[in-house]
């Protein structure tokens, strides 16, 4: 799970460092031409028209409903198919498992929908974390 939160984190962090570094340019452009009283009208007007952005709302709309979707399907699923299956885990050998030829992987019992919801959750956690965290703002 704490991947899935540095995934999420890792990537609003290099979105702020590209935006930030869009704005440094953009932020000397506007200091040349808001020294004229309707330039920085017309500013004014674009910053209205800007902060109404639908298609950051829509994105993060069409996210939300593709998440919350995936937790209903996987409920679903879990409520008609709730079969036992094989789940192979890897096993992380240290220098004594490789010398002696350990098994790479073991079989255990599980149930499919937790594993779903296991994967589904670390999926969530990731984009929780990278809509939770604030942008930067001008």
């Amino acid at each position: 799970m704490i991947e899935s939160v540095l995934i999420g984190a890792g990537s609003k962090l290099a979105f702020n460092v590209v935006n930030s570094w869009f704005a440094k340019a953009e932020k000397k452009d506007e200091r040349k031409y808001l020294q004229d009283k309707e330039t920085l009208a017309a500013h004014l007007e674009l910053a209205r028209i800007n902060s109404r952005n639908k298609v950051s709302n829509a994105t993060r709309s069409l996210c939300a409903l593709m998440v919350i979707g995936g937790w209903v399907y996987i409920g679903i699923y879990a409520m008609h198919h709730p079969v036992e299956t094989d789940i192979l885990i890897p096993i992380k050998h240290g220098l004594i498992g490789r010398l002696f030829n350990q098994p790479e992987s073991v079989m255990v019992e599980g149930r499919t929908p937790g594993v779903l919801f296991q994967y589904w959750f670390e999926v969530t956690i990731a984009f929780v974390t990278m809509f939770s965290l604030p942008s930067r703002r001008r």
